[in-house]
């Protein structure tokens, strides 16, 4: 068995690399300030999902935050790889659902949490023009309710 002094140059060398390389499968790296407004966004929806999953029991709760996570991640990726204009429809599509998803845990909690997250849903404006991060698709539609 070797002393842990030994092996520690060992690990510091190989050890970041492959750091980064794991990381690089798990995280989805945007630099564009206009794309990093538009994450935001749906960051914004995706926080509303998981604190509503959190704060109750339902299962189906917990799937709809998944389907955000996946989403978030889904929009992340295709703005990672392809222009923002190549993607644009695609896009449309991740904030439309997570839109939806958003109303629907709106519907689904209380009256009390369905208000104070109507006021959330009433400031992310998802009816095109300009929201608190900046200005949304113009096709974009509001959530089924």
């Amino acid at each position: 068995m070797l002393p842990v002094v030994l092996l520690a140059p060992a690990l510091t060398e190989r050890l970041p690399d492959q750091l980064d390389d794991r990381a690089a499968r798990h995280v989805r790296s945007v630099e564009d300030a206009a794309v990093c407004r538009y994450l935001q966004r749906l960051a914004e929806l995706h926080t509303r999902l998981v604190q509503a999953a959190a704060d109750n029991d339902a299962e189906r709760l917990r799937r709809w935050a998944e389907m955000g996570h996946r989403l978030l991640r889904d929009a992340a990726s295709l703005l990672q790889t392809a222009d923002t204009e190549s993607a644009s429809a695609g896009l449309i599509d991740i904030e439309r659902l997570m839109a939806q998803l958003a109303g629907q845990v709106t519907q689904s909690l209380s009256p009390a949490a369905a208000a104070a997250q109507a006021s959330l849903q009433d400031r992310h404006q998802p009816h095109g023009g300009t929201g608190p991060l900046g200005s949304l698709p113009p096709a974009f539609e509001p959530a089924a309710q």
